[in-house]
């Protein structure tokens, strides 16, 4: 099935404010994302805020986010998020990952195809997709994750800390499987406290402080 995207998407975020109380994460924060962007800062800057906001879960108090000129809305940006236990609930492994096309209504054929083809290209083994997902590793369960965001074919990703708990193969497979996402066309972002792991796909990098883009981040 061919990508979402026939061309090269782009994920804008425009004015984006959000306050959690009295306390402001995200202040006027505007952003326009192509191919692959790195997402840095220290704890506490506000990336996890934004990755939500910008995977269309969370409304900005200000602000909107577009992909390809329309507004957002969940699902149209695949989020993983940086607890994998946190989207994992289905009986196995495949069922997991098959979710999100059997949610965008594709017939069950090819939604376990979509399904099969994301756990391969994430180096999951067949004798895994029956498997409860919370009996595996979490390098493993990073994976079952990642296949489940990647299957349903949203024409962005947002990826919250995708390497934790991957070894050496598993985040090179990682890597090969970004760099044909961003050459099928899909922006990708990924939210990262290891920027030299993905120096070989040569990615811009925006660096947040206390919810503002540095200098030398990526502006709209």
């Amino acid at each position: 099935r061919p990508h979402a995207a026939s061309m090269t998407s782009t994920l804008r975020g425009e004015h984006l404010t959000v306050a959690y109380g009295e306390k402001p994460v995200l202040r006027d924060l505007s952003l326009n994302l192509r191919g692959l962007t790195l997402l840095t800062g220290v704890s506490g800057a506000g990336k996890t805020t934004l990755a939500r906001v910008l995977a269309g879960v969370l409304a900005p108090d200000v602000g909107e986010v577009t992909l390809d000129g329309r507004p957002v809305r969940a699902g149209d940006v695949g989020l993983a998020f940086q607890r994998p236990e946190d989207q994992l609930f289905c009986d196995t492994v495949l069922d997991d990952i098959a979710y999100g096309p059997f949610a965008q209504g594709l017939p069950e054929k090819e939604a376990l195809a979509s399904a099969r083809e994301a756990a391969r290209s994430l180096g999951l083994a067949e004798e895994l997709l029956d498997r409860s997902p919370f009996e595996l590793s979490g390098g493993q369960m990073r994976r079952v994750a990642l296949a489940g965001v990647i299957a349903a074919r949203p024409g962005a990703y947002v990826f919250d800390e995708p390497t934790a708990g991957l070894d050496e193969r598993g985040i090179r497979d990682l890597l090969e499987l970004v760099a044909r996402l961003v050459g099928e066309g899909a922006g990708v972002v990924v939210i990262t406290h290891d920027p030299e792991d993905w120096e070989p796909l040569s990615p811009a990098v925006v660096c947040l402080e206390d919810g503002e883009l540095r200098e030398g981040s990526v502006h709209a």
